[in-house]
């Protein structure tokens, strides 16, 4: 029966209150079977009939009297105290939280001294972030009528170090005009949004990042992204989330400066990216570096395409390119494409300009040309396999000075 209206009390989020029990016989056994049960079901509470002075005359047959009944009292003090003991160490774990609705009152409490971000946006149904801290909550919520759906409050929030906070209005059971401030050492944000409690009413997410280190975007990401490496650098912009929480857009808009990507020196530029589910795609890359340009737009899973000019790029050496390519970081990271011209720093020659192709494992050498002094080189052919080299009166470095000035195959 306990357990039985205890579910029934679950299911009209009311609190169970098993009042007036009693007995006239066999009263240790049915007593520690029903405070057993109120025990296991984290019940509101139990109410004796009745504990009454060895006075009291009107004895129904349930009374237990001080001092006579003194077996049955002390094992309702026994499990009065087990059970309180519990409800203590549940309020310091979760702070006050009355969930129910006082009858006489139309307002409800809420003070939660210690949650985690991540089960906020459990809650919410909103994908998680990487970014662990845990709050306090504190806030309070005037239902109109019968319906708790209708009604106005406010809801504060703060971390234990103060880097984490914010403040909203609650009405009719969604979160507005939430402002949030985060400042922690390589990420610095403020952040608007709106949260209705209904997975289909929509919601937003908008911010502007005033500071922020690559390598916490990319982890914050992380579940939208690959492992695609070491992302450093510094960066502002802003962002945008919305839909419903079953669909969800991400829209975002950053600037980057220093920015490096596994040795890969971007410089500053501009990155929009959209993810969409599982999808993220690059609306438009753009960076400048050491007076180059790279241009590009894709996605991560079928690869970005890029047009380079004078560009620095330490892949496979370090070579400055004019011309197209692609990018892919799946499924592996490689470089593909018909680059027009080339100059690159190699050995001490004084330029090479070259063609190749890259496939992400073998770099094929179309043609190439080596100037220095008067002395030009030239090599036609492709790596590991059969070459031509032409040479005019040139002093190849790799064996002290040797002169070409015939055909060599």
């Amino acid at each position: 029966w306990i357990y039985d209206h205890k579910i029934i009390s679950d299911n009209y989020n009311k609190p169970f209150l098993l009042s007036e029990f009693g007995s006239k016989q066999n009263r240790r056994l049915y007593f520690s079977s029903w405070l057993t049960a109120i025990k296991k079901t984290r019940a509101g509470g139990a109410l004796l009939w009745q504990m009454v002075p060895q006075s009291f005359v009107y004895d129904d047959g349930y009374a237990l009297k001080i001092g006579i009944n003194s077996e049955e009292l002390n094992l309702i003090r026994y499990y009065f105290s087990f059970i309180q003991q519990e409800d203590k160490e549940e309020l310091l774990a979760n702070g006050e939280n009355n969930i129910y609705p006082n009858p006489s009152s139309s307002e409800i409490y809420l003070n939660i001294k210690k949650i985690g971000i991540s089960s906020i946006l459990d809650f919410f149904s909103i994908p998680k972030i990487n970014y662990f801290k845990e709050i306090s909550l504190e806030g309070r919520y005037n239902f109109s009528g019968t319906e708790i759906e209708k009604g106005e409050g406010f809801l504060n929030f703060i971390s234990k170090d103060e880097n984490f906070k914010g403040k909203g209005q609650i009405k009719d059971f969604c979160l507005e005009n939430l402002k949030i401030q985060v400042e922690e050492k390589d990420f610095i944000s403020e952040i608007q949004a709106k949260l209705p409690f209904s997975s289909e009413e929509k919601f937003f997410f908008s911010g502007d990042v005033k500071e922020a280190s690559l390598e916490r975007i990319k982890k914050i990401l992380k579940p939208f992204l690959p492992d695609t490496g070491v992302l450093k650098g510094s960066g502002r912009g802003n962002f945008n989330i919305f839909g419903t929480y079953e669909d969800i857009l991400i829209e975002s808009k950053m600037e980057m400066f220093d920015c490096f990507y596994e040795g890969l020196p971007f410089g500053e530029g501009e990155v929009e990216i959209q993810v969409y589910k599982e999808e993220v795609l690059f609306k438009k890359i753009f960076f400048k570096n050491k007076g180059g340009i790279l241009e590009g737009m894709g996605s991560i899973s079928k690869g970005i395409n890029f047009k380079h000019k004078n560009w620095y790029f330490p892949i496979p050496f370090s070579s400055i390119l004019d011309g197209e390519g692609t990018l892919s970081f799946s499924p592996e990271f490689l470089i593909s494409g018909e680059v027009n011209k080339t100059k690159v720093d190699f050995f001490d020659f004084g330029e090479i300009n070259f063609e190749y192709d890259y496939d992400g494992k073998v770099f094929h050498l179309k043609q190439l040309e080596a100037l220095k002094d008067g002395g030009i080189l030239k090599l036609k052919g492709v790596y590991e396999e059969k070459f031509e080299l032409e040479g005019n009166t040139y002093d190849f470095p790799l064996y002290n000075e040797i002169k070409i000035s015939s055909n060599l195959k």
